[in-house]
């Protein structure tokens, strides 16, 4: 058993600078990241909004672009 007092262990000293860096690195990182993906998700949303509220209103009999509401000349060929 001559030499096990000179056991080095595994672990691996970080110092506590570089740990401070990286907290601080990803405190300002996250939010740059996640700003641009919120706008698109709510950008999304919004698309979706506006595309049910255009399917409820067609599905409630609003006017379609296609169909005209003009009833003026009904007697045309009479």
């Amino acid at each position: 058993m001559q030499g096990s007092h000179t056991h080095i262990p595994e672990t691996t000293y970080i110092p506590r600078g570089y740990i401070v860096a990286a907290i601080l690195s990803m405190l300002f990182m996250v939010p740059l990241f996640l700003v641009p993906a919120l706008a698109l998700l709510l950008l999304l949303l919004l698309l979706l909004l506006l595309l049910l509220l255009t399917a409820i209103e067609l599905s409630l009999g609003g006017s379609s672009p296609y169909t005209s509401t003009d009833n003026t000349n009904n007697n045309k060929y009479a």
